[in-house]
């Protein structure tokens, strides 16, 4: 299947990069529960926006990333003025 792990999100630092996760054919997305509605990106390296989804209200969010190239991506969880950020690296 190619699943690796779950990226968590809640215990995230607001504007800060925490950790390198990797996943190959879905990223697993759990965000935080005091914080909806929230916006969320997928940016590669070149800053380009690869996956967006705005007002997002569930606690959980899978992203095929199946068809993405490989490389390391910028997730962005966004909600007002706050950012949560962290990097995935895509197989």
């Amino acid at each position: 299947m190619g699943l690796s792990n779950t990226t968590v999100a809640e215990n995230s630092a607001v504007g800060t990069v925490v950790g390198l996760f990797t996943a190959a054919d879905v990223l697993n997305v759990k965000l935080p529960n005091q914080i909806r509605p929230l916006d969320i990106q997928l940016v590669d390296v070149n800053g380009q926006v690869a996956y967006e989804r705005k007002a997002v209200t569930s606690d959980k969010l899978s992203i095929d990333v199946s068809g993405y190239k490989s490389g390391v991506y910028l997730v962005l969880l966004t909600s007002g003025s706050k950012v949560a950020k962290w990097r995935v690296a895509i197989k």
